[in-house]
């Protein structure tokens, strides 16, 4: 056990997050299913004392601005000018083997809030993230909260910060100028929180888009480059999202749905209802 915690340990080291894969122009459009947000909320809710209006729950699902539909990404993502924060609060999951995969494989994936991610508003730019990983092999997990200024940055984990299934964490990233800033994890369950501050890295940040992501992320851990197997996560939902675009807070409303989609068979859905992001595990 203390090997598998160990190889588990070294892959969520090695990975990079990034944006999405694919060229946007030959991106296909995913119109959303609707899935059981009422389910959803209650199965990952019902302990962690979040609320959510029953009205928000009950009404139709608002159809925002088009959906995307990338192979690695599921949640929102607002387009604006000038976004110089994003946050958001999110429960990490307890990440389950998918059907008909095998135990001795490490099953991954991660939850994060950034600002730039997507390359056709920002085709040469900067990414600023922070957020948690998880994975599970042979029916052990581990999780790491982590930051990134990408692509000149790997990921990398924040040290002596302990995440673990069922731990509401709030994250926060800001950009002080296109080339600085910093991120604040809060552990609201543990009552603790890490700050990171970037100083002069490149490349610059756009200040075009604000993320909010569950991904599969690409593993580069043996010279590959490829999605790791990606792990059912169940659901997870955003909470209190928001951005700051041109000086003003903006909420997710108006941000648009993101959906996974690998070899044409959807693993995770998005809908946006208020400033919460769901997103369901369909895998």
């Amino acid at each position: 056990m203390a090997a598998t915690r160990m190889f588990i340990t070294s892959l969520l080291a090695t990975i990079c997050v990034a944006s999405p894969m694919g060229h946007p122009s030959i991106r296909e459009t995913l119109a959303p299913r609707s899935p059981d947000i009422q389910s959803l909320y209650q199965r990952l809710h019902s302990q962690a004392g979040i609320q959510i209006l029953p009205s928000i729950i009950d009404g139709p699902i608002p159809t925002n601005n088009g959906p995307l539909t990338f192979s690695n990404w599921a949640g929102a993502l607002l387009e604006s000018s000038n976004i110089t924060s994003a946050t958001g609060t999110f429960v990490v999951p307890d990440p389950e083997v998918p059907s008909g995969g095998n135990s001795s494989t490490a099953y991954c994936g991660c939850a994060w809030i950034g600002i730039d991610g997507y390359s056709a508003d920002c085709p040469n730019g900067g990414l600023i993230q922070a957020g948690a990983t998880w994975c599970i092999q042979d029916g052990s997990t581990s999780f790491n909260a982590w930051y990134e200024w990408y692509p000149a940055q790997e990921i990398i984990t924040f040290d002596n910060f302990d995440v673990k299934a069922g731990d509401e964490l709030k994250v926060t990233v800001t950009a002080t100028s296109t080339s600085t800033g910093y991120t604040v994890v809060e552990n609201l369950s543990q009552g603790t929180d890490i700050r990171h501050t970037w100083d002069t890295e490149s490349p610059a940040l756009c200040e075009a888009t604000a993320e909010w992501i569950v991904e599969d992320f690409t593993d580069i851990s043996n010279g590959s480059d490829y999605l790791a197997p990606f792990a059912d996560y169940n659901g997870l939902i955003f909470t209190d999202s928001s951005a700051t675009a041109n000086g003003e807070k903006v909420g997710v409303s108006d941000a648009r749905p993101v959906n996974m989609v690998q070899n044409g068979n959807p693993v995770s859905e998005a809908v946006i209802l208020g400033d919460q992001v769901f997103v369901t595990y369909t895998g």
